[in-house]
Formats: C-alpha cells, structure tokens, sequence
C-alpha cells in the first residue's frame, strides 16, 4: 500500500508532499507593528509517508547579519513525530540580509493526527513561535508492484524503552535475590553444622579402650602383642585430645622430650617412659608378655588416666 504525506496550515488548504516533494507556507505568528517580518516560511520533506520513515521540518528565514538565531537545546516531540538529532543549517548570503535554511530531522511514528511540534525561535531579541502543523497520512490505494515476499518485516519506533529491557531487568533481579537466598540458606547450614559438632570426652574414650582389652586378655602371644600396640596407640591419642601433646605421630624419643618440658598431674615421666620401652621392645624386638604383665599394665595406665582426669576436672572448677 501507498501512503502520501500532506502538510496541513490553519491558513490554506492542505498541500500534498508525498513522493520527496516539499510543501511550503508562510507562517505570521506575531504582530508586523512589534516584530520584524523574518520572512519565515514553514515546509515539511519526506523520504516516505510510513511510520519509520524520515521526515524534515524545514524552516526559512531572513534576517540582519548583525543579528543571531537562538535555536533550541533539544528537539520538541511532535505528536506522532520522534525527533532524531540536532538541525542542520545552511545559511545563504544576500546583501546586508543573512537568510538562513534549518532543517529538524523526525522519524513517523503514527498514521492518524500527526502535528509537527511547536517551539520559539529567538532572534535577537525578537521570539518567533512556530506553531504545530498538522500532518494527513492517507491510503493512496494499491501498489503497482508486487509485494516482495522476502521483504524484512518494518521496525516501528516507539517511546520507552525495547520489549526485551524490563524482562532482562526482572530476570536479573530475581537471579540476585535467588543468589542471596542461597547464600543465607548456606551460612544458616553451617552454623547448624557447627552447633552439632560431638564435643569428644578423651578420658572416657581411653577408659572404655581399657575395658575392651581386659576382656579380651588371654595367653595367646598374638594377642597379647595386640593389646600391647592398641593400649599404646589409646594412650597417645589421649594424650593430644586432652593436652595437645601431637604423641600419635611422634617418635618415642620426641614424645619423651615433649614430656619432659610439661607436667601432666598423675601421669608420671618416669613410669611413662618405661612404658613406651616396653613397648617398642614388644614391637621392634619381638619381645615376650605374659597375661598377668598386661593386666598389670592396664591397671597401671588405668590409674594414670583417671587421676589426670581428675586433676583436669579440679582445674575447670577453679
């Protein structure tokens, strides 16, 4: 379909201006007695007569070189025209007058009840109010040629901002609000993690150790060399739980000499010692035990662990 873009002026008919022709019209907006005539002429251009079509608001006028044209810092909206840019000017010498062409750029938006905008115009000391025109876009009948069926579909311009903008924004935000959420659901997890945490009670540990052993005591070797290793390996774990002494993967020489610079209530350096010699003989030398010799032992370290953790009790309390 053709459309054809008409110029309408409250003074004349309405001029047709489709096909890149220009309609032009004089334009009085202000009393000859208190305003120079500026010889201001009005007219509209367009590429095309479709909404997305370029369209030119085209002013003329006439004044004395010695005098300076003040246009607007931004583009008025007309109704159903988007302004594109700042106008251009090409001015014109003729004698001791300056005429002088500007020309405002603007996109169609609509079909129906376009005016052109209105705004003033400063020369010099004088205003000039240029008054919104109105604009016929009419159906011009069908085209001569045929439709293309690989024509692109037409981008229409709109106010506001894209259809794509404000979903891209909520996304975002529901994105955010999403990480938030999980963040604080994790930081409560842990917290309840670290609440939970079995706080260990190294003597009672050891003690329950020692009760395992006695029951399984007998005169076989073999076990006798494996009550030998587990009550040693007890008694070094109890050892770092409860003092932090970090026996479980020391040597018995660093074990003693960490022994030696702290004092531990009820259990002593000396008997220790001993201990941890008859052990690595059993271990390293393959020497004998017999059931009564580990019982004894258990009994011994028995009486060690509970008076530690009886003197570690009294230290708390105090």
């Amino acid at each position: 379909m053709k459309w054809l873009l008409l110029l309408a002026l409250d003074a004349g008919p309405i001029v047709d201006v489709s096909g890149g022709r220009t309609a032009v019209a004089d334009v009085h907006t202000a009393d000859a007695g208190s305003v120079p005539d500026y010889g201001l002429q009005v007219a509209v251009e367009a590429d095309g007569a479709r909404p997305g079509d370029q369209v030119w608001l085209v002013l003329s006028l006439r004044y004395d070189k010695s005098l300076a044209v003040e246009l607007p810092e931004t583009l008025p909206d007309g109704k159903g025209l988007a302004p594109l840019g700042a106008p251009e000017r090409t001015p014109e010498n003729e004698g001791e007058s300056l005429r002088e062409t500007l020309r405002f750029p603007f996109v169609l938006l609509a079909v129906t009840g376009v005016h052109t905008p209105a705004f003033t115009l400063r020369i010099g000391e004088d205003e000039i109010a240029v008054p919104a025109l109105p604009l016929a876009v009419a159906d011009a009948g069908p085209s001569a040629e045929p439709p293309d069926p690989d024509l692109e579909g037409m981008v229409v311009y709109r106010p506001g901002p894209a259809p794509w903008i404000l979903p891209t924004i909520g996304l975002l935000i529901g994105l955010t609000l999403l990480i938030l959420a999980m963040r604080q659901l994790l930081a409560r997890r842990a917290d309840v993690v670290e609440e939970e945490e079995v706080v260990v009670d190294a003597g009672a540990d050891f003690m329950a150790l020692v009760a395992r052993l006695r029951a399984r005591l007998s005169d076989d070797p073999e076990t006798l060399r494996s009550c030998w290793f587990e009550v040693l390996s007890g008694l070094r774990i109890y050892l770092d739980r409860r003092f932090g002494l970090q026996s479980e993967k020391s040597t018995t020489e660093e074990l003693l000499s960490a022994l030696a610079a702290t004092r531990i209530v009820g259990i002593p350096r000396v008997g220790l010692a001993e201990l941890l010699n008859q052990a690595d003989a059993v271990r390293y030398a393959a020497a004998e035990s017999s059931r009564e010799a580990m019982a004894d032992l258990l009994d011994q370290v028995e009486v060690w662990v509970d008076t530690a953790e009886q003197a570690q009790r009294q230290r708390d309390r105090s």
